[in-house]
């Protein structure tokens, strides 16, 4: 029997949520039925390490800033195409979705498929570009309904062949409960936020609350676990703000499961989301999650499992983690085994990759025999 061959795209394979699905999706799928394989717009990064070791071959098309990079990668993923021949291309990101639309409309692929994963897809003109390319693809995932209905409202998106896959976690890859040493912290009060530094993810508000709430909690500490951008201008906020033994940038880390056993609870102050995967791993280990109300965030927590506040209201924030802080231990392991019940029910990997194999497999019924 011969299987269904799946092109997979993506703009860049660096850690983040959206690589992180893919990453997922593409080791999880049936390869039994299924025969994957991962484009990357850009050079290869950390994730293309990881699906290469599961026997999944990865192709860069070293696109880069100039003219002619970006033809030389076009005519690259051109020929990838032809030679793989794929019955699918499933698209993750703007610029992948994009310029997939276009190649893959060329080269005659039977099933296009697009996936959206975060409230921001980069401005109008942007929104503009997926609206007037849309007879192109065949049909849209969107990480959450919120962004799904947004998107829907503003026409950038097609009603009729969207749909909403949530994103998944293995859960039981976060059962760690044993609390040990980690950089020398042990019994303070410990904040964990995971993500991309990113102006998106907004941690220097969090620093910022921090540095209000140490005259009242003087041994409380907080972690963020990532890389990107902001790096050094978050290094220079803590200095700046004599933070040096309250904050800590660990940089990329790849013991969040122990991380987050150590940590009393979870902070994420983003200004944009999607279906945040970092959410769903703290809850996953039995943390009460505070986190700001954007993209698909509110899908997630629910009243009895973490709190919802406006994103960029620091008042917010500073009285959200007080309350964590005085509350009870007996209530705040309550709310952490309700956050861990929630996602072992709603948000499971295998859900995920089982509903995205069905939604391949009728579209290739329905799309395949009419494009010949």
């Amino acid at each position: 029997m011969n299987r269904i061959k799946v092109l997979y795209v993506i703009t860049g394979l660096t850690t983040g949520g959206a690589e992180m699905m893919l990453y997922k999706n593409v080791t999880l799928i049936d390869r039994r039925k299924y025969e994957p394989i991962v484009v990357s717009l850009t050079p290869k990064g950390v994730i293309s390490t990881w699906i290469e070791e599961e026997g999944i071959p990865v192709y860069s098309l070293h696109i880069e800033k100039g003219i002619r990079s970006i033809i030389m990668g076009v005519c690259r993923y051109y020929k990838i195409i032809k030679e793989f021949n794929p019955h699918i291309i499933h698209a993750h990101l703007f610029h992948a979705d994009f310029l997939s639309r276009i190649v893959g409309k060329v080269a005659k692929v039977p099933v296009m498929i697009g996936t959206i994963h975060s409230e921001d897809i980069g401005g109008r003109n942007r929104e503009l570009l997926l609206l007037l390319t849309d007879r192109l693809t065949d049909y849209i995932t969107v990480v959450c309904q919120t962004i799904a209905t947004k998107l829907i409202s503003s026409r950038v998106i097609n009603r009729k062949k969207t749909e909403v896959i949530f994103n998944g976690i293995n859960v039981d890859e976060f059962q760690v409960t044993n609390r040990k040493v980690i950089n020398g912290f042990t019994d303070e009060i410990q904040i964990l936020s995971v993500g991309r530094l990113h102006k998106e993810k907004n941690f220097s508000l969090l620093i910022e609350v921090v540095e209000d709430l140490i005259s009242t909690y003087p041994t409380l500490k907080c972690l963020i676990a990532g890389d990107g951008e902001e790096e050094e201008t978050l290094n220079r906020l803590v200095k700046e703000r004599g933070l040096q033994d309250h904050v800590f940038l660990l940089g990329r880390r790849f013991d969040i499961p122990q991380l987050l056993a150590n940590s009393d609870l979870f902070v994420l102050p983003s200004n944009c989301e999607g279906m945040s995967v970092a959410v769903l791993e703290a809850m996953a280990s039995s943390k009460l999650v505070i986190a700001t109300d954007v993209g698909g965030t509110a899908e997630i927590i629910r009243e009895e499992t973490g709190i919802i506040i406006p994103p960029y209201d620091k008042q917010q924030l500073y009285s959200a983690i007080k309350k964590v802080i005085e509350m009870r231990e007996k209530k705040r392991k309550e709310m952490g085994k309700k956050a861990r019940e929630r996602v072992e029910k709603e948000f499971d990997i295998n859900e995920t990759v089982k509903k995205t194999e069905r939604l391949y497999d009728r579209l290739l019924t329905e799309k395949a025999p009419l494009k010949g």
